[in-house]
């Protein structure tokens, strides 16, 4: 499996208004299946950019897990936070995805922002994905009757 960073432009299945370009990941065996695996998701969809592909098992979060020490990495959501230093920048000099630097206003440190390379974020959704494949069968529904007027 390989996790694919795409950009288009689209909109949420089922929502009404304009299309806005939108930034998302998508776990697939192949490049061609990337589109059908956005349509799930998302219509109307046009300018499909594939920006980075990772392969599920390697990832930037592990090398520098490997180098540095718990208080240097920080995460929101699927985004990685890392101290800039001497560890870092070997690694994130390598990495093909994008990279900004930001001062922190906690430490007064910089860091860098790796969008979505914070794996375990990753690994969770995935078996969760897995998990919404399966048919659940739906509750029937049933008609609410106007309240009886007792007499």
């Amino acid at each position: 499996m390989k996790q694919f960073t795409v950009k288009f432009i689209g909109r949420l299945k089922g929502a009404i208004g304009v299309t806005s370009p939108i930034k998302a990941v998508v776990i697939a065996q192949k490049e061609s299946e990337v589109r059908d695996k956005l349509y799930e998701s998302y219509e109307h969809i046009t300018g499909l950019k594939v920006i980075h592909v990772d392969e599920m098992g390697y990832s930037i979060y592990h090398d520098l897990v490997k180098v540095m020490a718990p208080t240097e990495l920080d995460h929101h959501e699927s985004d990685l936070y890392v101290l800039l230093n001497e560890k870092s920048r070997p690694i994130v000099e390598k990495y093909v995805g994008t990279v900004s630097v930001f001062k922190s206003n906690l430490d007064g440190k910089l860091w860098y922002d790796l969008p979505f390379a914070f794996a375990p974020f990753w690994e969770k959704a995935q078996g969760h994905a897995a998990d919404l494949g399966r048919s659940v069968p739906r509750k029937a529904s049933r008609k609410k009757s106007a309240p009886r007027l007792s007499r």
